[in-house]
């Protein structure tokens, strides 16, 4: 039982790319404070290192092409909470 543990054990949300909307821009390689995205220099779009990745959303919120998103969060998700924060 995780509760009586203290302690809930949950799986990180990483970035995941959709390769058909990246536009190789570098926006999200320039963002990330943990180093996670870098651009494919074959296929000119960018993919995140799952292990590097904390799950931030730093680089799906500087995406212009709409790209990046959270594992396990929905942009709308993603949004609602920004908007909860700056209320």
């Amino acid at each position: 039982m995780p509760l009586i543990r203290g302690a809930v054990q949950v799986e990180a949300a990483t970035a995941v790319v959709d390769v058909e909307e990246c536009a190789g821009c570098g926006t999200c390689v320039e963002v990330c404070p943990y180093g996670a995205p870098a651009l494919d220099p074959y296929l000119n779009v960018s993919v995140v290192n799952a292990v590097l990745c904390k799950g931030c959303g730093a680089c799906a919120s500087a995406c212009p092409s709409k790209a990046i998103h959270l594992q396990r969060f929905t942009p709308g998700q993603i949004l609602a909470q920004v908007e909860a924060l700056v209320e």
